[in-house]
């Protein structure tokens, strides 16, 4: 067996583990299809989701923003750059700071106000 399939097994066996913490959410992005100059709006498609389970490592609140530090699986996920918005909670969470990406794992932070 080699060392990437080793890691990868591993992981795996990590996160069933971590199933009774893990969370459901999806990532959504929505797609640009043109900008209206004269009124100043973005027309958008139909939003493409991406639905992943995710664990919360940290949930922190200051003032009337709550910041949620969790850690996903990579090979679900894909590269969390492009997308727009999470769904989590019944909430809209905005993507906020990469914390560490392994190409195996990725810990990163979800913002919301309110």
């Amino acid at each position: 067996m080699s060392y990437k399939a080793l890691l990868d097994s591993n992981i795996n066996k990590a996160f069933v583990l971590l199933r009774d913490l893990s969370q459901s959410a999806t990532f959504v992005n929505k797609s640009l299809v043109s900008f209206n100059f004269a009124n100043s709006t973005v027309n958008t498609s139909a939003a493409s989701s991406v639905p992943f389970s995710l664990v919360v490592i940290e949930r922190k609140k200051k003032d009337n923003t709550t910041t949620l530090v969790v850690l996903a699986r990579f090979k679900d996920l894909g590269l969390i750059d492009s997308y727009d918005e999470i769904t989590f909670e019944g909430a809209v969470w905005k993507l906020g700071s990469k914390l560490v990406e392994s190409g195996r794992t990725v810990l990163f932070e979800m913002v919301k106000d309110g």
